[in-house]
C-alpha cells in the first residue's frame, strides 16, 4: 500500500476514532469493543437471552391471568393473548368486567394496568434501538426465542457480520439497553407479585373455593393392610439381608385398590457390592375375590426373591382377612419402571447435602407426591413417626438422569403405631410437621439443620424435641422466592390451624384429613397446574 493510500485510509477512519473518544462517557468503554466483532456478538447474544427470558416470564403471567378470568370463553381468552396492545383489555366491557372480578380491588386492577402500560413502554423503547435488530414481530416469547436461536446458530457457524460504525452505535446505546432491561425485570417482578396475590387471595365477592373431602378413609386402611401382610411374610433367616422400598409415584387419591410398586433388594454378604434389586407389585383384594386369580402359596417373600426373577417384576396379591391378611404370589410381569442398577440410589438427604439443584418442576411435583403420600399411607407404619429426608430415595433412569417422579420410601416392616401423645412437643402431629420441613428443604435445597442457630438449641448447644419446629416456623416466614400458595401450605403443616385447639391432630380423623387435603395438598397441586400446565 502506498503512502497516499495509507494517508487516505487514516483520514477516513479518523472521524470515527474521534467520535469513539468523545463517547467513552456515554457507555463505550473501550476502543476494543468497537474494533472487535466477537465482543459485540457476545454482548448481543446476552441481550437476546435476557430479553427472551423477560418475555417468557411475561407470557407465563399473562396466560395465567387470562386463564383465571371468569365468564370468558376459551376463544375469547385466546384472542386476548393475541392482542398487540392494551385497548382490547380496557375498552371492551366483557374483558373489563372479568378483570374487575378477578382482581382483589379496584386499586389492584389500576396497579395491573399501570404495570402493563410501563412494560409496553419499555418494550417499545427496546424496539427503537435499531442496533439490536429486534422488531415488533419479536415482541413475544416465541418470536424472541426464534430470534435468539437464529443468532446462536449464526455465531456457531461464524456468519455474523457488523461494520465498525454499527458496533460503535451498538456500544453507544449499551447503557440505555441495560437500563431498560433492568427496569423491565423490576416491572415484571411487580406484575408477578400482583397476579400472585390476585390468584391466592380472592375477595369475598368471589365465589369461595369450596372445601372438599380428602381421600376416602378406606385408602389408609388399604395401606395398613398391605403393611401388615408384607410384614408377616418379610422375616427370614437368609444370610443376606433384604430391604424394601415403597414407590411414592403420583396416584389418584380415589384409586383405592390400584397396584402398589415396590423394590426388593438383596444385600451381598459383607456389603461391599451394590445390592441387586427386584421389582414387585402388590394388589389388595377382598377375600371373596381371590378365586379370580391364579395364585401360589408363599411362606416368605425371600422365597420369591430366590427364584432368580430379577429380569421380571414379581407380582403379589394380598387377601384381606382382617388382622392376618394373606400374601399370595401371582405370575411375574414385565418390569414397570427403568432402574439403573449400575449407579447407586441416592437419598434426598444426600441430594440436599451436595447442594444439588433440582429443577423447579421436579421440586413442585415432588412436594405434591410427598403430601399425597401422607394422606394415603399410615404414618405410624410406612413412614414412621418422624419421616424425613433420610427415608426418601431416588434411582437413576440413565447414568446421568435421576427419576424424580418416582421417589421411594425405605420401609423396615418393624414399626409400631404410636398411640400415646407426647406432650413435650409443641406440634400436635409429628408426621405433618415432618412434611412441612420436607417442603422447606425441597424448595431451598438445604437441610433444615443448616438453618439452626444457638437460639434454637437448648442451652445454646443441644437439639431438643422442638428445635426443628422452631427453625421451620422462622424459615418459612423469611421465604421470599416462592409463591404465597407454597408458603401457605408449609405454614399450614406447621400450624394445623384447621383443627381446633386442644383437639388431637390425627390422620385417622376425617377433620384432619380434609384439612390437610384442602390447606396443603390442593394448593400444591394448583401451583403445578398454574406454573406448568400439568395435572397429576
Amino acid at each position: 500500500m502506498s503512502g497516499v493510500e495509507c494517508t487516505g485510509l487514516v483520514l477516513a477512519v479518523l472521524p470515527l476514532v474521534i467520535e469513539v473518544a468523545k463517547s467513552y462517557k456515554n457507555g463505550v468503554d473501550s476502543i476494543r469493543d468497537v474494533l472487535s466483532p466477537s465482543r459485540r456478538d457476545e454482548s448481543l447474544e446476552d441481550f437476546y437471552q435476557e430479553l427472551w427470558m423477560e418475555m417468557y416470564l411475561l407470557d407465563r403471567q399473562l396466560r395465567d391471568t387470562v386463564d383465571a378470568l371468569p365468564n370468558l370463553t376459551e376463544d375469547r381468552k385466546a384472542s386476548l393473548l393475541k392482542a398487540e396492545n392494551l385497548k382490547q383489555w380496557t375498552l371492551e366491557s366483557d374483558v373489563a368486567s372479568a378483570l374487575q372480578e378477578h382482581f382483589n380491588s379496584e386499586t389492584d386492577l389500576q396497579a395491573f394496568m399501570v404495570i402493563m402500560g410501563k412494560i409496553v413502554e419499555l418494550l417499545a423503547q427496546l424496539i427503537k434501538d435499531e442496533t439490536t435488530h429486534v422488531g415488533s414481530k419479536h415482541m413475544d416469547q416465541t418470536g424472541m426465542y426464534h430470534k435468539l436461536r437464529a443468532f446462536e446458530q449464526e455465531r456457531r457457524t461464524q456468519t455474523t457480520s457488523s461494520t465498525a460504525k454499527e458496533r460503535f452505535r451498538f456500544w453507544k446505546k449499551d447503557k440505555d439497553r441495560k437500563f431498560c432491561l433492568k427496569a423491565l425485570r423490576r416491572w415484571n417482578k411487580n406484575l408477578m407479585c400482583l397476579t400472585e396475590v390476585a390468584r391466592r387471595e380472592p375477595v369475598t365477592r368471589k365465589a369461595p373455593n369450596p372445601s372438599r373431602t380428602g381421600p376416602p378413609p378406606q385408602l389408609r386402611e388399604v395401606s395398613k393392610t398391605l403393611y401388615k401382610a408384607l410384614a408377616r411374610y418379610w422375616r427370614c433367616t437368609c444370610p443376606a439381608s433384604h430391604q424394601a422400598h415403597f414407590c411414592l409415584s403420583p396416584r389418584e387419591l380415589s384409586h383405592v385398590h390400584s397396584p402398589s410398586d415396590f423394590l426388593f433388594s438383596t444385600l451381598p454378604p459383607g456389603g461391599h457390592e451394590q445390592p441387586s434389586w427386584t421389582q414387585g407389585t402388590v394388589l389388595l383384594q377382598a377375600k371373596e375375590d381371590k378365586s379370580k386369580y391364579e395364585c401360589a402359596a408363599l411362606n416368605r417373600i425371600c422365597d420369591a426373591l430366590r427364584q432368580g426373577m430379577s429380569s421380571q417384576c414379581l407380582n403379589f396379591l394380598v387377601q384381606d382377612a382382617g388382622d392376618e391378611p394373606t400374601l399370595w404370589q401371582l405370575r411375574p410381569q414385565p418390569k414397570r419402571a427403568t432402574i439403573l442398577e449400575s449407579v447407586p440410589a441416592v437419598s434426598l438427604q444426600a441430594l440436599l447435602g451436595n447442594s444439588h439443584h433440582l429443577p423447579l418442576i421436579a421440586k413442585r411435583k415432588l412436594a405434591v407426591i410427598l403430601a399425597r403420600s401422607l394422606l394415603q399411607l399410615h404414618e405410624g407404619l410406612w413412614l414412621g413417626k418422624e419421616w424425613s429426608k433420610q427415608q426418601i430415595t431416588f434411582f437413576y433412569a440413565t447414568s446421568s438422569d435421576i427419576d424424580y417422579q418416582r421417589p421411594y420410601v425405605t420401609t423396615r416392616f418393624d414399626a409400631t403405631e404410636q398411640a400415646v401423645p407426647d406432650f413435650s412437643l409443641f406440634h400436635r402431629n409429628a408426621s405433618i410437621l415432618a412434611l412441612g420441613i420436607l417442603l422447606i428443604e425441597i424448595h431451598t435445597g438445604k437441610p433444615i439443620e443448616t438453618y439452626r442457630s444457638s437460639k434454637d438449641l437448648l442451652n445454646g448447644t443441644e437439639v431438643n424435641a422442638n428445635t426443628d419446629w422452631t427453625v421451620a416456623d422462622r424459615v418459612v416466614k423469611s421465604l421470599d422466592d416462592c409463591s404465597l400458595g407454597y408458603k401457605d401450605a408449609i405454614q399450614a403443616c406447621l400450624d394445623t390451624s384447621w383443627v381446633p385447639a386442644a383437639q388431637r391432630v390425627n390422620l385417622d380423623d376425617e377433620l384432619t384429613r380434609n384439612g390437610l387435603y384442602n390447606d396443603v395438598v390442593r394448593p400444591l397441586e394448583d401451583e403445578v397446574h398454574h406454573l406448568f400446565r400439568e395435572k397429576f
